[in-house]
């Protein structure tokens, strides 16, 4: 028997101790998850950022496409103006003297699909009437599709825009109507004769102001913008 100050005492583990296979499998799946999902994060950002500079880019094409539409038009009204006058001169004039006024005018501008009277609201005189003839007699202010439209132009007073619209006649334009005002010489007041209506073929406007390059890439709509004084003020938006 060993003296007491002599025992072995129990001898300690010298090797160190080896990490956990599955700690650091877990740390390492855990940082590798963050760096994927802060990649996927930026990469949202990124294309975020990208779809915005194309939108902003789009509506500022479509603004300008509007503007360019809006002048197109507003470059023809002196058509409706001329024949307003025409109407005061002769408020009884019949088909034929309105064909001698407006073939002048039709040949003036390619774009033109039809000249128009409206007579208390009910298309009086048309031009050309060939191919047009089944619009004649028709009452606007019957037509629920177009009946809006028509009452707009008599409370602004003022030149507005409908459409692109499918014609009873066929095919696609923007119908562009004004009132006409004549004398009443009996007390010199002025009372309303009916509408004086521009139709411009809408192929015709695609082509002029370049809408149909845009067009090729997306689908628009062109609508009146809703509260703006001016009836003719137009908003193209993309659809798809």
């Amino acid at each position: 028997m060993k003296p007491f100050d002599q025992q072995e005492s129990p001898q300690k583990d010298i090797h160190p101790s080896k990490p956990s296979r599955f700690g650091v499998s877990g740390k390492f799946l855990f940082f590798l998850t963050l760096i994927i999902g802060l990649l996927f994060l930026l990469s949202n950002i990124y294309i975020s950022n990208v779809a915005d500079e194309r939108n902003s880019i789009l509506k500022q094409k479509l603004a300008l496409m509007a503007d360019k539409i809006e002048d197109s038009i507003e470059s023809r009204l002196f058509m409706l103006d001329e024949l307003e006058s025409y109407v005061q001169v002769s408020p009884e004039l019949d088909q034929s003297d309105f064909e001698v006024f407006a073939h002048t005018m039709f040949e003036r501008d390619p774009s033109l699909r039809s000249l128009q009277l409206a007579r208390n609201s009910v298309l009086s005189h048309i031009y050309p009437l060939t191919n047009n003839k089944a619009a004649l007699g028709h009452d606007l202010l019957a037509d629920e599709n177009r009946k809006a439209d028509v009452l707009l132009a008599y409370q602004s007073n003022a030149a507005t825009i409908s459409g692109p619209l499918n014609l009873r006649q066929g095919g696609l334009a923007l119908v562009v109507r004004q009132p006409v005002n004549i004398k009443n010489n009996a007390n010199q007041s002025t009372q309303s004769w009916g509408l004086s209506i521009l139709l411009l073929d809408w192929d015709e406007l695609l082509q002029e102001t370049d809408l149909l390059s845009l067009a090729g890439e997306q689908s628009l709509a062109l609508r009146k913008q809703v509260g703006n004084t001016n009836p003719i003020k137009l908003l193209l938006t993309c659809t798809s």
